[in-house]
C-alpha cells in the first residue's frame, strides 16, 4: 500500500489501476499472474506440509509443485519478452498490476532460496522475469518499502499449517527468523547497490 501511495502522489493525473479488460494481451497477463501467484501458494503450502511426512515422500511431494510454479513462470516470462515493455504492460509507470507482480516475483525468489538451501532461485533463463526483476530492484520506493526476507518467511509460515502440525519447530524456527539479522535478497541482484533502510 505505501508503494501504491507513492505513485498516485508521483502520478497524480496518471491511472494506477489495471483494467484487464481493455485488449486481450491485458487479460492473458492477468490470468497468467493470478496462475503464477496461485502455484506459488500451492508450493509453498506443500512444502511446509513435508514436516509431517516420511522422508521418502518428501522429495516427490515437493518437486511437483515446483515444476508447476517453473511452467507458470515461464509462460510469464514469454509474456513479459513478447510485450517488450519496462513494467509490465506500459513503458511509462507501474500500474496497480506491478504493486501485484514486483513484490510476489521477490517472494518466489526469496522462498526459493530459504526452501533449497540457497541453492535455488528463478532459473537464469527466464530472461524477460529478470529484466522485469532489475527494473524492480533499481526502483527506490521497492527497496525501500521491500519487507526483509525473515519477515517474508514469517508471513508464509503463518499462512501454513506448520504451526499445527509441528508447533514446537514452529516456534524455533519462528524465533530463529525473529533473532537473526535481517536480511535483503535484492541485495544480492548485480545492479543493486547496498541499501540502508
Amino acid at each position: 500500500m505505501d508503494i501504491i501511495d507513492y505513485i498516485q502522489k508521483q502520478y497524480p493525473s496518471k491511472d494506477l489501476d489495471f483494467h484487464p479488460d481493455d485488449n486481450l494481451d491485458n487479460w492473458k497477463l492477468f490470468t497468467t499472474i493470478h496462475m503464477v501467484s496461485r502455484r506459488f501458494y500451492h508450493y509453498v503450502q506443500q512444502h511446509y506440509h513435508q514436516y509431517h511426512q516420511q522422508s521418502s515422500q518428501k522429495k516427490s511431494t515437493t518437486s511437483i509443485p515446483k515444476q508447476q510454479l517453473f511452467c507458470a513462470l515461464n509462460k510469464l516470462d514469454k509474456m513479459l519478452i513478447s510485450f517488450g515493455k519496462t513494467y509490465a504492460i506500459t513503458d511509462k509507470q507501474p500500474t496497480m498490476i506491478d504493486c501485484h507482480l514486483m513484490p510476489r516475483l521477490h517472494q518466489i525468489r526469496v522462498l526459493l532460496k530459504q526452501f533449497d538451501n540457497d541453492d535455488d532461485d528463478i532459473p537464469d533463463c527466464f530472461y524477460g522475469i529478470w529484466k522485469y526483476l532489475s527494473i524492480t530492484y533499481e526502483w527506490y520506493i521497492f527497496c525501500q518499502w521491500c519487507p526483509s526476507d525473515q519477515e517474508i518467511q514469517i508471513h508464509w509460515m503463518m499462512k501454513s499449517e506448520y504451526s499445527r502440525v509441528k508447533p514446537r519447530e514452529y516456534r524455533l524456527k519462528m524465533i530463529e527468523l525473529i533473532r537473526s539479522k535481517p536480511t535483503y535478497s535484492f541485495q544480492d541482484f548485480p545492479n543493486v547497490k547496498d541499501t540502508k533502510l
